[in-house]
């Protein structure tokens, strides 16, 4: 068996609603937030960086990512 065969037997007996596509989207997006580039991101999950850079547009709060950047800064500082 497969990983994706894995997956899917494990996502049926908990009853998890997602898929490994979701996955994938809320690794990316963890990713952003953390302060990864996109091509960096793409690198990691072998895509091509306009795919990111619109995942970066539609699901990232630029809030967010700037609030995450701080954060850093701030662990980096000490």
């Amino acid at each position: 068996m497969g990983f994706s065969s894995r997956f899917h037997d494990a996502k049926k007996e908990s009853g998890v609603k997602v898929n490994l596509h979701d996955l994938r989207g809320t690794f990316a997006t963890r990713c952003m937030i953390a302060g990864l580039t996109d091509q960096e991101i793409a690198d990691i999950l072998g895509w091509n960086t306009k795919d990111v850079a619109i995942i970066r547009l539609k699901y990232v709060d630029q809030a967010r990512v700037v609030v995450a950047m701080a954060e850093r800064i701030s662990r980096g500082t000490k």
